[in-house]
């Protein structure tokens, strides 16, 4: 499915633009900034509040980057699956310690080390947990805090 701009008007100097598709009734807004463009829609269906709703988030996103905040969030997805492949590093750390003989054992493996069992558990849980957020964006607010509970149960 492909779509067509059919309107757009820019602002900011160029940078934000304000811009209707032909598959959408509202208007949408994006920018450019660190290497690829951040778009949104307005929920709006005329131009003027579209361009308030346009300038507000602008701004909004101008000012959390200046402070050091990204512009683009990593998805939850991207996050977990560097996780589970960290877990794959630990492991094989738990793997080479058990041939040395270095690990003790008292029962319970924890620190730089998981067991393949541990390591499965952890696995089938954040896929779970990838279901419902896979594509929601991490990188502060009420959705961070949300998945953070959501850690803290399931592990």
């Amino acid at each position: 499915m492909s779509y067509k701009v059919t309107e757009i008007q820019k602002y900011r100097d160029g940078k934000l633009h304000v811009f209707k598709r032909s598959d959408s009734r509202f208007w949408l807004c994006r920018f450019y900034a660190e290497g690829k463009y951040k778009t949104k829609s307005t929920g709006e269906t005329t131009l003027p509040k579209a361009k308030n709703f346009a300038m507000d988030w602008y701004d909004e996103i101008s000012y959390l980057q200046r402070n050091g905040s990204p512009v683009h969030d990593r998805t939850f997805v991207l996050v977990t699956k560097e996780y589970l492949e960290y877990q794959k590093t630990l492991v094989l750390n738990y793997l080479k310690t058990k041939e040395s003989g270095s690990v003790k054992k008292t029962g319970r493996i924890t620190g730089k080390y998981r067991t393949e069992r541990q390591a499965k558990d952890y696995t089938y849980r954040i896929n779970a947990l990838n279901k419902f957020f896979s594509s929601h964006g991490i990188g502060g607010g009420e959705f961070n805090c949300e998945v953070q509970q959501l850690v803290k149960f399931s592990f």
